[in-house]
């Protein structure tokens, strides 16, 4: 009976020993995949990082594109305010559609100064610049008319023409972009 317990014994000491020989394995595999993983959380790390820097360039170049655009635009449309086709036509089809009332006066209050403004950026291709209200009341102040709240149509002119100005001056503070305007 000794004989066989020493037998038995052996086996499953031989047995503990493979056990422990596979988990020691296992450790082994597993410490590697985690390695593996790891770098592999580093390296997808580091592409992230490469892609946002690479969005980030991205979208500067594309908004410095897009303001030269808007720049060249608003310094040819101001450059070319009076010739025939310019905006100034266009300023006074969008401001009779605004005239609400039709007494040649454009209110400030009812919204239609901003309406014609609104749509004869639009219709010069322009970005309508996103202003809060009071960004636009503090333009509607400083355009040096003499209106209470309600302009005449030639006043609401000179006011688009200000606010296409203002919208130039915030684009190009420096006048770096001088020579866009058309013509020239």
């Amino acid at each position: 009976e000794n004989a066989s317990l020493v037998d038995e014994e052996e086996g499953l000491s031989a047995q503990t020993r493979r056990n422990e020989a596979t988990a020691a394995k296992l450790l082994e595999v597993s410490a590697d995949r985690e390695g593996f993983v790891g770098g592999l959380r580093e390296k997808l790390a580091k592409k992230r990082q490469e892609l946002k820097e690479l969005r980030n360039k991205e979208q500067s170049r594309l908004a410095g594109t897009l303001a030269h655009t808007q720049v060249a635009l608003l310094r040819n449309a101001l450059y070319n305010w009076e010739s025939p086709h310019g905006l100034k036509r266009i300023c006074w089809e969008k401001i009779a559609n605004a005239d609400q009332n039709h007494v040649s006066k454009l209110q400030w209050d009812n919204g239609e100064i901003k309406h014609a403004i609104t749509d004869i950026f639009k219709a010069s291709g322009v970005h309508m610049p996103r202003w809060s209200e009071t960004t636009w009341s503090h333009v509607f102040r400083h355009s040096n008319i003499e209106s209470s709240n309600s302009f005449s149509h030639h006043e609401t002119e000179a006011f688009a023409r200000f606010c296409f100005e203002v919208a130039l001056r915030a684009l190009d503070p420096l006048g770096v972009g001088e020579g866009l305007e058309g013509g020239e």
